[in-house]
């Protein structure tokens, strides 16, 4: 059973550099600053290949906490060319108005401003995000003593997603199964869910990380693993502009 690979997982920290071009911070969001619930969950993802395998293929392992100002972070495993394991995070810090990724490999962070739209639209997306998450099967339930709502959503290709989210955490999903038509899918399970405020070091960029681009982390990391390399050129190329956009000049 192998850990999901580190690029597959940078690749959504790229795209939140990759969301839109970024200036200054400016925002009225202290007016705001408890209106969420606070939480630390733990999950396991299970990787299943098609055919009906009874053991996974893979497992993946995340941690998200959500402070009261709507700031989140997302920490998983990830494996390095070598079978390296290390935690890979990613932080939307409301209260200082920046999104930074901080790839363990590299001991690199990567840091780009929030404008004051940004910041409202993730504080939007917190509230509403049972509006955007299908058709809801089942109400009033109660998983780990918080309420919880079932949604359904089916894609094309008969890919359906099924799970237990709770609308006062963000839409955290504490059961969810996602299946297509052959037969993969992926099964979803909080382990642990703390309901009280998260540590603020989770939120901080520790000792010992380097401020730097996607393009200056993609060549250290190519140095230290041989060639290898987190981002493939049209990805890098669109976040090396996106994070550059975000620096004044």
């Amino acid at each position: 059973m192998k850990n999901v690979n580190v690029r597959f997982w940078l690749l959504s920290g790229a795209l939140l550099l990759a969301s839109g071009a970024i200036v200054g911070y400016q925002t009225t969001y202290r007016s705001h600053a408890n209106s969420f619930a606070p939480f630390v969950a733990h999950i396991v993802r299970k990787h299943f290949s098609p055919g009906g395998a009874a053991e996974p293929v893979a497992e993946s392992y995340h941690s998200y906490a959500r402070r009261r100002d709507g700031s989140r972070v997302h920490m998983f495993r990830v494996t390095s060319p070598n079978g390296e394991t290390a935690q890979m995070v990613e932080i939307s810090d409301l209260q200082t108005g920046k999104s930074v990724i901080l790839e363990p490999f590299t001991k690199s962070s990567i840091t780009v401003p929030l404008t004051g739209e940004q910041i409202e639209q993730r504080r939007r997306a917190e509230s509403e995000c049972a509006s955007n998450r299908g058709v809801v099967v089942e109400d009033n339930g109660e998983k780990m003593g918080v309420p919880v709502t079932r949604l359904r959503d089916e894609f094309g290709a008969g890919f359906v997603v099924d799970g237990w989210i709770s609308p006062e955490l963000g839409c955290l999903a504490l059961s969810e199964l996602a299946e297509s038509k052959s037969g993969a899918h992926n099964e979803t399970l909080v382990t642990q869910l703390i309901t009280s405020d998260p540590p603020d070091d989770l939120f901080k960029v520790p000792q010992g990380y380097t401020e730097r681009s996607p393009a200056q982390v993609d060549q250290v990391y190519s140095e230290r693993y041989n060639g290898n390399t987190l981002f493939g050129k049209k990805v890098l190329d669109t976040i090396e502009h996106r994070y550059h956009s975000g620096k004044p000049y």
